[in-house]
């Protein structure tokens, strides 16, 4: 194979130009594939087909319509919702907004609908359809308990509008219009007196596929602009820092080219393609690169070739991992970085004759790092205590790791639409929804007065919740309840603001007819055999959600209800939780796959064995310290332990053929440690550093949790380093036997 790598370095080094010529085409081919990006974060996007959560939120949708909605919420300076000019630009803007696109229908104070008693007739009308106000309108709106937390704050200082909309959930472009439409509204100087807040699940998901679009280019550019000058500075030669950064970015064009050309879209893990590409891809090209600054070509391959063949391959086994994963993004991501890894090894090939002439000749000098090298083998019994040492340590921060996601940390604490989510979260009842799905078994069966006592029973256990995560809760027994009160107020004009129920099935189908349709199908299907109970919810991280959806459950289960529960929030729950078990099962694959790589690579088990020690113990202390440091495994960060293991066996893997070359020369454990250390020195030093400043780059995002994914990635990376340097030389030195190395002991006759 090294033969074969020296004549693959003889060939390109003779047509730098053609070689070049090639990478060029194949990266003008991937740009015309990358215009056929597109961005999908949809609630459905991110499930197989035929996970039974996305039919369970078809059914919801087909049945009760869109759950996804928007608060407007509006908080006059005078403090008075009920003001007569702040009700009439409620009013305004309320018809101003139902006629956008994309929206189904839009609700507030003005138009909330009014089941009122009026002799012995009963009228369902808006609540203020005229102005001024009626003289008691503001008390009977804060004791109406479908107003209260929906249309206005328990104070009546705050008024909102809840808008329906309509936008299919994999029409990203439709949202983000509906998005813009909005906010083109609120900042008319009538409606921006009014101190708008806009907050739902179609404005943070237009927000977030726009934040995912712009992030992607921003921390690709500077992650360019980061790694060339840290290449510049290493390598002390424009061309040959040049080398490795044009390989990285042009094998990223062709990466995402393929993605385009596939049909596959970018989500909201595709924003950190890009630059992990840059950050990983000049690996490969760094060796090969400071390979060709010390000699011929053919020899700088014959010499690196095969490592970096295998370092791509064991790269690419703890991306490829991801397709483990039960969430179609994280498949994609790790299916496309494992290609964007062989094809960093494909350029560089091509590419690194281009680096220019040799270095003269310099010296040998004392290096740092194979003096560490000697130490660690000196002192091999103790390195290897301490590494155990902190090994268990590491093992009781892991047992201390939490699992959780926020899904607001998409955006910074200071940012407008984390203000607007957490005002409405105080002064509302949340911008987010939880369906509940009641199933009566049998058509007519929601007409029940029974059942419907279940329901109303289950509703308000969901209130009483402690947790104060819930908001309104509003379904069938509410809409009955409402219109049955009306009649049970024997002729006494008021308005309902309690509720009661029929006692017959037959006054429950009377009483429904006196309401629209549309207000029936918000909480009723045609047949009166599902129905939809409504619970708004504040923002939360995932575990605080999965906690809700148990105690829900149970509730139901308490009162003998057959439910399902779906919605916005059930599915950003069960997101979180999947990507953090499946992450798991891709760990162990990728552990497994990349063993097997490296004894195919060793020709020993016993090496590949060993090899994966100092491979595992930076994840162990990565995962250790995030567990000591109380930072939660959430979306972004559950990656960084396949991402870590995958790198961090690049230094492994050129330390250990080096090593062996050195024994195959005849020298002793302690001498072929040293020689492969001072091998190493530089181009693993130019090589962490990069990867080190290429994940430093993600603090730059404008996101809470990217800054943090590049935080931990480095971690992991510095350990990674410090393990190959201290950990590798004594595990070496410590299980070299006559087996392991049998040329090298034929040839020195043992040492």
């Amino acid at each position: 194979m090294d033969r074969l790598f020296a004549r693959a370095g003889e060939a390109v080094a003779r047509r730098p130009g053609a070689a070049l010529a090639v990478a060029l085409a194949l990266a003008a081919c991937g740009a015309a594939g990358a215009m056929r990006l597109e961005v999908d974060n949809s609630n459905e996007g991110v499930f197989a087909r035929d996970d039974p959560l996305v039919a369970d939120y078809r059914a919801l949708k087909r049945v009760f319509g869109n759950d996804e909605f928007a608060v407007v919420a509006l908080e006059p300076p005078g403090g008075d919702a009920f003001d007569p000019d702040v009700l009439a630009a409620v009013g305004d803007l309320e018809a101003a907004i139902v006629r956008l696109p994309h929206v189904r229908r839009a609700r507030s104070l003005r138009s909330a609908r009014l089941v009122e008693a009026s002799g012995a007739a009963v009228d369902v009308r808006p609540f203020l359809p005229a102005l001024p106000p009626p003289p008691g309108a503001r008390d009977v709106a804060l004791r109406h308990p479908r107003y209260v937390g929906t249309y206005v704050d328990p104070a009546g200082a705050v008024a909102a509008i809840v808008v329906d909309t309509d936008v299919p959930d994999t029409d990203d472009q439709g949202k983000l219009v509906l998005a813009a439409r909005l906010r083109d509204l609120l900042a008319a100087p009538r409606f921006a007196a009014l101190r708008p807040r806009l907050a739902g699940a179609p404005v943070f998901e237009a927000d977030f596929d726009a934040r995912t679009a712009a992030e992607g280019g921003a921390l690709f550019g500077l992650s360019c602009l980061v790694s060339g000058l840290f290449l510049l500075l290493a390598l002390r030669r424009a061309r040959a820092a040049a080398v490795p950064l044009l390989v990285s970015v042009l094998a990223t064009l062709v990466t995402l080219g393929a993605v385009g050309l596939t049909g596959q879209p970018i989500s909201m893990y595709s924003v950190i393609l890009p630059s992990l590409l840059v950050t990983v891809g000049v690996a490969d090209a760094v060796h090969l690169v400071d390979g060709v600054l010390d000699g011929p070509p053919g020899e700088a391959y014959a010499a690196h070739g095969r490592a970096c063949l295998f370092t791509a391959l064991t790269t690419a086994a703890g991306f490829g991992a991801f397709v483990t994963s039960d969430v179609q993004p994280i498949r994609t991501l790790g299916l496309f970085a494992a290609f964007g890894v062989l094809v960093c090894f494909a350029l560089a090939l091509l590419l690194a004759p281009l680096a220019g002439a040799p270095r003269p000749p310099q010296a040998a000098g004392p290096s740092r790092l194979a003096a560490v090298a000697r130490w660690s083998v000196s002192r091999a019994p103790w390195v290897l205590g301490g590494a155990a040492l902190v090994a268990g340590v590491a093992v009781v921060g892991v047992s201390r790791l939490r699992v959780d996601t926020f899904w607001l940390d998409a955006f910074r604490p200071s940012s407008s639409l984390r203000q607007d989510f957490a005002f409405v979260d105080e002064r509302l009842g949340g911008a987010f929804a939880l369906e509940v799905v009641v199933d009566g078994g049998a058509p007519g069966a929601l007409e029940d007065p029974a059942l419907l006592a279940r329901i109303a029973a289950f509703e308000d256990a969901v209130r009483r919740d402690p947790s104060g995560i819930v908001g309104p809760v509003y379904g069938p027994p509410d809409l009955v309840g409402e219109v049955h009160a009306a009649f049970a107020a024997e002729g006494e004009a008021a308005a309902v603001t309690t509720l009661t129920l029929p006692a017959t099935r037959e006054a429950v189908a009377q009483e429904l007819l006196l309401l629209d349709d549309d207000d029936v199908g918000e909480v009723l299907d045609r047949e009166r055999r599902r129905g939809r109970v409504h619970v708004r919810v504040r923002s939360r991280p995932s575990s605080e959600y999965l906690a809700l959806l148990g105690r829900v459950e149970a509730a139901a289960r308490a009162e003998g209800l057959d439910v399902r529960t779906t919605g916005v929030m059930k599915l950003f729950s069960a997101l979180a939780d999947r990507l953090t078990s499946s992450q798991v099962e891709a760990l162990l694959l990728a552990a497994a796959s990349i063993g097997l790589l490296l004894t195919a690579l060793l020709r020993s088990v016993r090496l590949g064995l060993l090899a994966l020690v100092p491979n595992l113990l930076p994840v162990l202390i990565t995962l250790g310290a995030m567990g000591f440091a109380g930072v939660a495994l959430d979306i972004i960060n559950v990656l960084v332990a396949c991402v870590a293991l995958g790198i961090s066996d690049d230094d492994t893997v050129h330390f250990f053929l080096g090593y062996e070359r050195a024994r195959l020369d005849g020298l002793a454990p302690p001498a072929a440690a040293e020689r492969a250390a001072a091998e190493l020195a530089r181009p693993v030093a130019v090589m962490t550093g990069a990867l080190v400043a290429g994940f430093l780059v993600f603090c730059a995002s404008s996101t809470a949790h990217l800054p943090r994914f590049g935080l931990i990635a480095a971690l992991a990376v510095a350990a990674a380093w410090a393990c190959e340097l201290l950990v590798t030389p004594a595990l070496l030195a410590r299980a070299d036997s006559a087996r392991t190395w049998p040329r090298a002991r034929n040839r020195t006759g043992g040492t």
